[in-house]
């Protein structure tokens, strides 16, 4: 019998997506950026014309794509560079290809690894780096940590962590986590600036009148293959019907625009609601702020607020909610929109999800984040998880039972952590 292979062994797709996900800029305005922006960029330093940033793209794409060599790159995108800093560098040239390449592969493994699926049998991840002469004290340090996929040192130590690295990370089976030793607490060694930072989002769309019209056309046409990129709900989308009093049509996007915020934008999607009302009063018997009827998979905010309802400081296990330290009233609004999303996804999870979110609440070590989740297991799971979209860092460290249930759930209803 003959086997026909026709897989493209140097194609990854999760690596080619992730990369073409960047939109190349000027390094001066990338320099403009915040943070989360940075993630939806790409650069190259020392480079202020947009069309050389965006050959330098093309080539790093194409080797993405294509698994051309360091060799082809430098042919063409080295001219370029060298002309634009000056003088050539080769050192330099080679450098910027192996950052991107590595960090296309790694992002591309780390969205590979993330599947709920390969969490559930390969729960752990270990740190892997290349050990020979050329090993940097950090990766180093970090060979052969192992630890559990949902832990945050994961959130900032992604490879590539400084420049040139070639660090991997593998996921384990428990059985082979615990041969290689499951540590307690990761090694103190951090990431060099810039590095390190697992995938996200943004929230970032740039002006496209800053750039050459051919870059507007590839943007556009992007975003037209990928609607869902824009986050935007949409009535018979998201939910089949929709209604919305007391609010500007201003106002009522920055609502909506929280789902993109708490990533659920093609959840809903794929499980939308039957119906969104925002209005300035809800049932009383279902709640003051806001309500969910899990039967009907129906959803209602309230858009009148009273003034004791929002603005107050937000303390860990003694605010009442998460809504509560909103920093005005839209913003507490945003926040019970999300608060009720949280229905959504644990009430539609099944059983499976439910006794996750059981658990949790059931557990002597759980610290509800407000006084609020501390009621009922549907209010932990959703105070919870508006705390993990508006205050991450904190219910993280005030209340890691509710951070992992969390992650479990999200991960199982296969939404980005």
């Amino acid at each position: 019998m003959t086997f026909r292979i026709t897989a493209d062994p140097l194609r990854f797709d999760q690596a080619v997506q992730w990369f073409r996900a960047r939109l190349p800029i000027t390094d001066a305005e990338f320099a403009k950026l915040d943070r989360e922006a940075r993630d939806r960029a790409f650069t190259v330093s020392g480079v202020h014309q947009l069309d050389v940033v965006h050959s330098v793209w093309r080539g790093i794409d194409k080797a993405n794509a294509a698994g051309t060599p360091f060799e082809d790159f430098k042919k063409v995108a080295g001219k370029l560079l060298a002309e634009e800093w000056g003088e050539p560098n080769a050192a330099r040239v080679e450098t910027i290809f192996r950052n991107a390449t590595q960090s296309s592969l790694s992002r591309g493994r780390y969205l590979q690894m993330k599947d709920p699926d390969v969490v559930r049998f390969r729960p752990f991840w270990m740190y892997d780096a290349v050990r020979d002469s050329r090993t940097t004290p950090v990766c180093n340090g970090l060979d052969e940590t192992v630890l559990p996929a949902e832990h945050p040192f994961w959130d900032t130590h992604i490879p590539p962590l400084h420049h040139r690295c070639r660090a991997g990370i593998r996921s384990l089976r428990p059985s082979e986590a615990e041969k290689r030793g499951i540590r307690r607490d990761p090694p103190n060694i951090d990431a060099d600036p810039g590095f390190g930072r697992a995938p996200g989002t943004g929230d970032w769309e740039p002006n496209l009148a800053k750039y050459p019209k051919p870059l507007q056309r590839a943007y556009r046409r992007r975003n037209a293959r990928n609607p869902k990129a824009a986050g935007a709900l949409k009535e018979g989308t998201h939910f089949k019907k929709f209604s919305a009093q007391g609010l500007s049509d201003a106002e009522q996007s920055k609502v909506l625009e929280a789902a993109r915020k708490a990533k659920l934008v093609d959840f809903l999607e794929r499980r939308p609601l039957s119906e969104l009302f925002l209005k300035p009063s809800v049932s009383s018997g279902h709640g003051v702020n806001g309500a969910y009827w899990p039967s009907l998979e129906r959803m209602g905010v309230r858009t009148k607020r009273p003034g004791d309802t929002f603005g107050q400081l937000f303390e860990p296990g003694k605010s009442w909610s998460i809504s509560y330290s909103g920093k005005d009233k839209l913003d507490a609004i945003r926040r019970t929109f999300v608060h009720e999303l949280g229905h959504h996804v644990h009430l539609t999870g099944g059983t499976a999800i439910d006794q996750i979110v059981q658990q949790a609440y059931n557990d002597p070590k759980a610290s509800p984040m407000t006084r609020y989740g501390g009621t009922t297991r549907q209010e932990y799971f959703s105070e919870s998880f508006a705390a993990y979209t508006f205050h991450r860092g904190a219910l993280r460290k005030h209340d890691p039972v509710g951070y992992k249930m969390v992650r479990q759930v999200l991960g199982l209803q296969g939404i980005p952590l």
